[in-house]
């Protein structure tokens, strides 16, 4: 049912890569892969971390393995505006050009890709995302997979966390109302009741407030809270944990942070208010700072001195997981030596040619539910870098698995 393989940064080959290859002989084989994702917008930059993890990850597999029929693979980019009546005008277009494509792939917001699944779905193009990690991802057709973790587990793990690993028996919770709020709030109840404690949460519609003055005094009022959750973009998180520790409450509390701000933005941001802020992630973060403690393979190495390279920037978890996209299906298709949907679909779960980048963390695809299980990389901010927080990850156990799978009812 489950085929358990290693972590993050799908790379089959050595670190030293040899001259051109003549090219994988496949019959009728397509060379272009679309992806769509926000170039412009809001959410830019994100658009940005992720398509250059997938040209860096396309030109590895181009020098590896010489391209298809002689030909290399190229990507071909999509401006969705993190819009998603723009995320579906895209689709149509690259599924009327379906013949052209190996395969689709976007966006960086599961609300914006959501939409436009169906029409891969009725093209029978197989779609894969870099960052579909909405709840209701895994059930949205049988050419439909994301590289990300499930919110299911993700949004578990952060609680899990909170109430189990730090203790935590007064938490407040700060939270944007997006598309994952019922299950956040559901989830944060449930790890609170499990262990005996107290959570207090509040809400705010995002990108429209900025003020949270009067949010953090309600959840602060009357709590003695010993941790504070903040759920947001990296920029709003940033901008509330200012405002807390402007109000003087920062002191002497665990403030948790999602994988949003695993960024050297968010930190920057911070400056000395960042001092001990802690950040969550399912993908890990590419800092020496953080992996130093850790077996750190080739693979990982050259993933991140390439990344800095090519692009002038520290890769992150965005880029990490547009490289990770790319790569397994490419491998996918050199094992199987098809460019063909339908065969791509029955294979892409095996997740071939990963390796395992940082030691303990391990990747599972759950073939019965459709979706990635990851480990929680923990990172806290000290003397302005990202360092891990004691082992570094955690993971859910079979039997909380099954128990959150219960109770999320999917």
């Amino acid at each position: 049912m489950k085929k358990l393989v290693s972590l993050v940064l799908a790379l089959a080959m050595l670190l030293s890569v040899a001259a051109f290859a003549e090219g994988l002989t496949i019959e009728n084989g397509k060379t272009v892969i679309a992806a769509y994702l926000p170039m412009t917008g809001n959410h830019m930059q994100y658009g940005e971390y992720i398509s250059n993890g997938m040209k860096l990850a396309v030109k590895h597999w181009n020098e590896r393995t010489g391209g298809i029929n002689g030909t290399p693979v190229t990507l071909e980019i999509f401006d969705d505006r993190s819009d998603a009546t723009e995320c579906i005008n895209i689709a149509n277009q690259i599924v009327e050009n379906k013949d052209k494509y190996i395969f689709a792939s976007g966006s960086f917001a599961s609300g914006v890709c959501m939409p436009a699944a169906p029409v891969y779905e009725d093209a029978h193009l197989l779609m894969f995302c870099p960052c579909g990690s909405h709840q209701d991802f895994c059930n949205l057709g049988e050419y439909i997979f994301a590289i990300a973790m499930t919110a299911k587990y993700e949004q578990s793990l952060y609680f899990k966390f909170v109430f189990e690993e730090l203790k935590a028996k007064n938490v407040g919770v700060i939270m944007a109302a997006d598309a994952f709020y019922d299950l956040q709030v559901a989830l944060a109840n449930w790890y609170a009741e499990r262990t005996g404690a107290n959570v207090s949460i509040v809400d705010f519609v995002a990108c429209s407030t900025k003020d949270f003055t009067p949010l953090i005094s309600s959840v602060f009022d009357g709590n003695d809270l010993d941790t504070v959750v903040v759920m947001s973009d990296y920029a709003t998180t940033a901008t509330i944990i200012q405002q807390i520790d402007n109000l003087g409450l920062k002191d002497g509390i665990n403030v948790v942070t999602t994988g949003q701000t695993a960024l050297p933005e968010f930190i920057e941001i911070l400056g000395e208010t960042g001092e001990g802020v802690i950040s969550l992630t399912s993908a890990p973060p590419y800092y020496d700072s953080y992996l130093e403690s850790m077996e750190i393979t080739p693979t990982l190495r050259r993933f991140i001195d390439e990344y800095d390279a090519e692009y002038n920037q520290r890769a992150n978890a965005f880029a990490g997981q547009g490289y990770d996209t790319m790569m397994v299906v490419l491998n996918c298709v050199e094992k199987y030596q098809t460019t063909d949907s339908d065969v791509l679909r029955e294979h892409v779960g095996e997740l071939v040619g990963m390796e395992e980048p940082v030691g303990g963390p391990t990747l599972e695809y759950d073939a019965e539910l459709n979706q990635m299980i990851k480990a929680m990389c923990c990172t806290q901010i000290e003397d302005g870098q990202f360092v891990a927080y004691n082992t570094g990850y955690f993971t859910l156990t079979e039997e909380e698995r099954a128990t959150v799978t219960e109770f999320a009812g999917y």
